[in-house]
């Protein structure tokens, strides 16, 4: 889909993904409006603030902003397995999104719809897209339980949306307590971490790949469906803190392996079938694993 001259509307324009989807759609000449809660937009983009809690703020967010398109970033990410923060959950991920989907409904605005990955479960890999979804957490819960709801949308009236699944990412600007942006900090202070044994595998993605898949999902030949969004290579955790200690400098028997257990419940493998989405729109990441750490690791250094 070409964004030249369109008007985009990126919710979660502020976070780790909404910023670099926003940065892509301004290069391509999109016009791009962004919502926020907390955080900043970035420059060049028109911010609104939006409180997904608020039922009637999806409505007003369409009114005020007007897109041509909508990608629907915007989430609380909690990843712990309590049960007690279902509830907040849902009045944010499920109410919230419904009030905007029903406000793109109404004026016949698509919309891509950012799942997640987790809502695949402990099933084994590589998952592809007509596997069930068995959330492990409440965040994925909520995820699952708002896109089984848009799926029904799109059927029993008249909401254009495709939902996408993204897989693990990375890149520059990441600042969260990830296993990457972790092991670079620790690394470029030439420091080890206590850390379990590494030997669990995911796929890794780079972040302006991500952003790419994205935007070519707002294909209309996409809407009606669900895609995996990534394609990143497989490598244990181990590989990739040892890769970046190596591109340091810095010493990676430092890294005590083993000091911590293995989480309860956690997949050995995690990675996805993104077959479907590359056979129908051509797209496969261009950022290798070591590239990838190299630009992840400078933004650091800059820092």
């Amino acid at each position: 889909m070409q964004f030249r001259g369109k008007r985009v509307l990126v919710t979660g324009a502020s976070g780790f993904l909404g910023t670099a989807l926003s940065r892509a759609l301004l290069a391509e000449g999109a016009l791009v409006d962004g919502s926020f809660c907390t955080g900043k937009v970035v420059q060049g983009v028109t911010a609104h603030f939006w409180d997904m809690a608020s039922t009637s703020s999806g409505a007003q967010l369409i009114e005020a902003a007007r897109p041509d398109h909508v990608f629907h970033l915007a989430s609380p990410i909690v990843l712990r397995r309590d049960p007690a923060l279902l509830e907040g959950l849902r009045s944010r991920i499920v109410e919230g999104g419904k009030s905007l989907a029903k406000a793109c409904e109404a004026n016949g605005v698509p919309m891509v719809v950012a799942g997640t990955c987790e809502e695949y479960g402990n099933q084994p890999a590589p998952f592809h897209e007509d596997l069930p979804a068995r959330p492990v957490s409440p965040y994925s819960t909520a995820k699952a339980e708002f896109n089984t709801w848009v799926q029904d949308r799109m059927v029993a009236h008249h909401l254009r949306a495709t939902i996408v699944r993204p897989f693990l990412t990375y890149g520059p600007g990441q600042t969260s307590n990830r296993l990457v942006p972790t092991a670079i900090q620790a690394a470029l202070a030439d420091q080890g971490f206590n850390a379990t044994t590494g030997l669990q595998t995911r796929e890794f993605n780079f972040l302006t790949d991500m952003a790419l898949g994205l935007m070519a999902a707002a294909n209309p030949d996409a809407e009606g469906q669900i895609l995996n969004l990534g394609g990143g290579s497989e490598h244990s955790m181990r590989e990739v803190v040892e890769e970046i200690y190596r591109l340091v400098g810095s010493d990676s028997t430092r890294v005590k392996w083993g000091a911590l257990p293995d989480r309860a419940g956690e997949a050995e493998r995690f990675f996805g079938d993104h077959s479907r989405f590359q056979k129908q729109f051509i797209h496969r990441p261009r950022m290798g694993l070591t590239d990838g750490l190299r630009a992840t690791i400078a933004w650091w250094r800059s820092r």
